[in-house]
């Protein structure tokens, strides 16, 4: 019993640890609004996910500097 329970318990975590950091990008990515200045995606976690939250960070960034140019050249 105990052969087959550690492995079950070692691999919920892992789906746990690898699903729950891109549950909570999906979420924000949802909730994403261009205009507010603050920075939307927390840059914490492993190393694939801080470096997705900087990407996402930036291009959000670029994206807003676009739309501010945009307006201000038909003003």
């Amino acid at each position: 019993m105990a052969f087959v329970a550690l492995p079950v318990l070692i691999w919920l975590f892992a789906v746990w640890a690898v699903t729950d950091p891109l549950k909570r990008i999906s979420a924000a990515v949802g909730s994403a609004e261009i205009e507010n200045s603050d920075q939307l995606f927390v840059e914490h976690g492993s190393i694939e996910m801080v470096g997705l939250a900087r990407a996402l960070n930036r291009m959000r960034t670029r994206i807003r500097t676009m739309i501010e140019n945009r307006t201000r050249m038909l003003r």
